[in-house]
């Protein structure tokens, strides 16, 4: 599901899906953006191998994933990382997005 969303998304809530964070070498750090896009200020960041809750935002009864694409085309999800309550945007294609709804994912 891809759903166009703003960057500052304050409507957004967690739902059940939690997923991985992938990368080539498990332990290294990808950023976490404030907004969709590599030039964005860095909010925080997680380690490959880390999982963090996809956040949606509901349209009429439907709630999608909120994902946004920046300027080059690019698609980025809007996560957060539980233990830190870290909220930030992790482009899609390090997202595991296979959903993992186990009741402590952390």
């Amino acid at each position: 599901m891809i759903a166009n969303a703003q960057s500052d998304t304050p409507r957004a809530f967690r739902g059940r899906c939690i997923v991985e964070i992938l990368g080539q070498e498990k332990g290294s750090r990808v950023n976490m953006r404030s907004a969709p896009g590599s030039d964005s200020e860095i909010v925080g960041y997680v380690l490959v191998g880390q999982r963090v809750a996809q956040l949606y935002y509901s349209i009429s009864g439907y709630s999608p994933i909120v994902r946004q694409s920046d300027s080059e085309g690019v698609n980025w999800d809007y996560v957060e990382y539980l233990p830190s309550q870290t909220r930030g945007w992790i482009a899609s294609r390090l997202i595991d997005q296979r959903c993992s709804s186990t009741k402590s994912p952390f």
